[in-house]
């Protein structure tokens, strides 16, 4: 049974690097144009080289994370006897390690303009909804609360039956713990995504790394809602649903079909609207980046070099603001 679920990871995986595979120099060239189209964003060959190798960066550190925590799961559910559902702990590390993995490669793989570039900043820092719309943050962070609720739900009809609650009691731990870890940590790397110092030196290098940053705290918010949706789940099924006898038993599935409804219905919404047009209607209104040089800019800003290459609404890289 557990390896069938390694399977499942596996697969899930895959996911975390549709363009290059995590290997260096090979890309698959339709899911490099889909993610280009879904943006709108010219590529000239001069850009295309770092934009690819960030893109290669992050997917590798994903599968590795990945890997990794498809390990640490099975160890420990062999080690804790983990049997039913024997899956939880396995796509626990999966979405964990990949989601960590591909947001510190973000945050490390800063792209070194040539010495000598100009550079861009903008007239103030960027913000973590800059990248990620309150459609996705919103549920994201309430997954959590659910997950506490089925948490406390599950140990009240525990106890009212009368049944032990030792093993109970660490699934639950287990569950809530996962779910703190997660959401946590999700925070904690979507912040240093956003926070990241860019020397861009041109506004297309810039729009594409925002565009890139909105992608990795775009994909540890699946993390954190698909990770989160599995523990509520858990929380309920592992500990005992179907022992309960009496009245108990109903409204533990009643407690069961809304988690999976109110889940179903988060992961839906952060899957199905990636925000890479949002970060650019939301840093670059206006801007037409058809040309390949972002031309048609509605405001400008200044460079290193005093060019007046344009960045949004202005802003120097000579002292104060730094570039980002």
């Amino acid at each position: 049974m557990i390896a069938i679920w390694v399977g499942v990871a596996v697969a899930a995986l895959m996911g975390f690097a549709p363009i290059t595979r995590g290997r260096g120099g090979r890309v698959n060239a339709k899911q490099l144009e889909r993610f280009r189209s879904s943006v709108a964003l010219p590529l000239p060959p001069a850009l295309a080289a770092p934009v690819l190798a960030r893109i290669g960066s992050r997917e590798r550190w994903a599968l590795c994370g990945g890997v990794i925590g498809i390990a640490t799961g099975v160890l420990l559910t062999l080690l804790l006897r983990w049997e039913e559902p024997p899956g939880v702990l396995i796509m626990f590390g999966v979405a964990l390690g990949g989601g960590i993995g591909g947001g510190l490669a973000t945050v490390l793989a800063a792209y070194r303009a040539p010495a000598g570039a100009p550079r861009l900043a903008r007239p103030r820092r960027t913000q973590i909804k800059d990248y990620m719309p309150s459609r996705h943050l919103v549920p994201a962070r309430g997954m959590l609360g659910r997950v506490l609720v089925a948490c406390a739900l599950e140990l009240a009809l525990t106890l009212a039956g009368g049944r032990p609650v030792t093993v109970v009691l660490v699934a639950l731990a287990t569950c809530a713990g996962v779910s703190l870890a997660v959401s946590a940590l999700t925070e904690v790397v979507a912040r240093l995504v956003v926070d990241r110092p860019q020397r861009a030196s041109s506004s297309l290098e810039l729009a594409w790394d925002d565009v890139l940053r909105a992608d990795a705290a775009h994909q540890l918010t699946i993390n954190q809602v698909v990770t989160c949706a599995v523990a509520a789940m858990a929380a309920l099924l592992y500990a005992g649903v179907f022992e309960h006898t009496g009245p108990p038993e109903g409204i533990t599935i009643v407690a069961l079909t809304v988690a999976l409804i109110a889940s179903l219905a988060s992961v839906a919404v952060v899957l199905a609207s990636p925000p890479r047009r949002y970060v650019l209607d939301r840093l670059w209104p206006g801007r037409n980046f058809a040309d390949g040089t972002g031309s048609g800019a509605t405001g400008s800003g200044t460079t290193a070099d005093g060019t007046g290459s344009a960045a949004t609404g202005g802003g120097t890289t000579g002292g104060g603001e730094p570039a980002c």
